[in-house]
């Protein structure tokens, strides 16, 4: 079950969010109210992401502008430090499973 305002996710049994008040919904329900057709079969999709395996844990993908620079240290490698990132947002077609991703600016 997910929250449709802050997408909190919960577990089976809960009916309302406890930071929004407002009644839970399926993953199926969410993707009916979003208004994202399937470029394929014309069916709802899903908002989910994309995650990163990194060494300790998993991060959301982002998206940088241009090409990747290659130099010591993560951050300098791919030039992290002076360039905007964007939240890649990838929504999945809940009857062909096609992933369509979206870059959209992160929210703070």
């Amino acid at each position: 079950m997910l929250c449709p305002q802050c997408r909190a996710e919960y577990r089976v049994g809960f009916t309302h969010c406890s930071d929004c008040n407002v009644p839970l919904q399926s993953r199926a329900e969410l993707a009916r109210t979003t208004n994202v057709k399937c470029p394929d079969c014309s069916a709802p999709m899903e908002e989910g992401f994309v995650l990163d395996r990194v060494e300790g844990g998993s991060i959301p993908s982002a998206w940088v502008e241009g090409p990747r620079k290659r130099s010591v240290g993560f951050e300098v490698q791919f030039g992290l430090h002076s360039k905007p990132q964007l939240e890649i947002a990838t929504f999945r077609c809940v009857e062909c499973g096609l992933l369509k991703s979206y870059a959209r600016p992160i929210e703070e």
